[in-house]
């Protein structure tokens, strides 16, 4: 999930109101876009395709370090339903992460280094491996359980590169943007923003099953102060196909 926090030149919900009004543009625009429907079975694990490298021509080596993320991914024992079949779940997490770098850097402005692909492609490479609960409860427990994670997922990655003949810079760079070292790195903000908008797309509607209206519009802040001008486009762009539900709880959070 994602957290947020930049401010916004217009009122937050006089962009959702213009949103809201412009149907018709949002679907036209997510037409142009990539879809998940060529996300591989989880049969096809041994040889599961590289979507960012076919799309971006690239080094044979980056194709060699996201199928290898793949591959880890392609373990995960959770599921998730896509395109009307189950694949793991963080296999699915990967991809879809990688559709929305593809898609805020569309204008290559940054442009979608392999370090990039491959930060956004291994951001929760495993992360099955340590759940919630193997922390105690409380605010403490949980911010080091988050650390914990990033560094867990920094490492395996990384590894991974050096693995493949990737130098210490990139490592370093990929590293950088895993463990958000530096938030106002153009990267970073679009990773950051990925994260966010799968939030939006792919999980907004579990976790609002389970959580408390005031304790949503509180997480749709967050999410939304983080977010950077890209992904708060693309964020009002998911709104009118949202679920009714759904959107009039984004409409409450931005209205403040």
């Amino acid at each position: 999930m994602c957290s947020s926090n930049p401010e916004t030149a217009q009122h937050p919900s006089h962009q959702l109101a213009d949103s809201l009004q412009q149907n018709d543009a949002a679907r036209h625009c997510k037409a142009s876009v990539p879809s998940l429907n060529s996300l591989p079975s989880p049969s096809r694990r041994g040889s599961i395709a590289t979507a960012a490298a076919s799309n971006n021509p690239s080094s044979d080596r980056l194709k060699r370090v996201l199928a290898k993320i793949d591959e880890l991914n392609s373990q995960d024992p959770r599921s998730a339903e896509v395109a009307g079949q189950k694949v793991p779940y963080e296999l699915a997490y990967s991809r879809w992460m990688t559709e929305w770098v593809s898609r805020l850097t569309a204008d290559g402005s940054p442009a979608a280094s392999e370090e990039l692909l491959i930060a956004a492609r291994g951001q929760h490479v495993q992360r099955w491996t340590s759940p919630r609960s193997s922390y105690p409860e409380g605010r403490a427990a949980y911010l080091k359980w988050r650390e914990d994670l990033k560094k867990f997922h920094s490492s395996t990655v990384t590894a991974i590169m050096r693995q493949e003949g990737y130098s210490e810079e990139s490592c370093a760079k990929v590293s950088s943007i895993m463990l958000k070292k530096n938030l106002k790195d153009p990267e970073g903000q679009v990773v950051e923003d990925a994260l966010c908008l799968v939030f939006l797309e792919q999980q907004f509607t579990e976790l609002r099953e389970k959580e408390s209206e005031e304790k949503m519009i509180d997480i749709l802040r967050k999410t939304w102060r983080k977010m950077g001008e890209k992904g708060r486009a693309a964020a009002l762009a998911l709104a009118p196909a949202m679920p009714a539900e759904n959107r009039a709880l984004v409409e409450k959070a931005l209205a403040a």
